[in-house]
């Protein structure tokens, strides 16, 4: 199965690094990963379209979601939440995702609250060595 990873790959963002590492552990085990730009459509094809962030993403273009969903197998979406709900809107489109990935049950439950009803997985972000440094004395 290859995989079709759409993320903001030119940004210095968090969704950016998280998303590259999860593509380094996907190429580890093997897969093979077709990174895109999180604003391109791609016109092939995809056994599965992996979108990280979701809103972020679809918002941008509702018209190129429509069109990159008719071209996908499968829809797994990666995402957070900031509050104790989301809007009918997001809850809409997260429910056309044949899974939702969040960072933690909080956000699961947030999800599940708003009435989204694809599968909702929750896998942690964890730490990544980039925002790590020495530690230091108080002055």
């Amino acid at each position: 199965m290859k995989i079709t990873y759409m993320y903001p790959k030119k940004e210095n963002i968090s969704f950016t690094f998280v998303a590259q590492k999860h593509i380094e552990i996907l190429r580890k085990h093997g897969f093979e990963v077709e990174e895109v730009p999180h604003k391109a459509l791609p016109n092939w094809r995809m056994d599965l379209l992996i979108m990280h962030p979701i809103f972020y993403t679809v918002f941008l273009s509702p018209k190129g979601f429509r069109k990159l969903v008719s071209r996908a197998d499968m829809l797994l979406g990666f995402e957070v939440c900031d509050t104790d709900r989301i809007s009918p809107m997001a809850s809409f489109v997260a429910s056309t995702f044949d899974k939702v990935i969040v960072p933690c049950k909080f956000c699961k439950d947030v999800y599940e609250r708003s009435g989204v009803v694809s599968n909702i997985g929750v896998v942690p972000h964890g730490v990544d060595e980039r925002f790590l440094r020495e530690p230091r004395e108080p002055k």
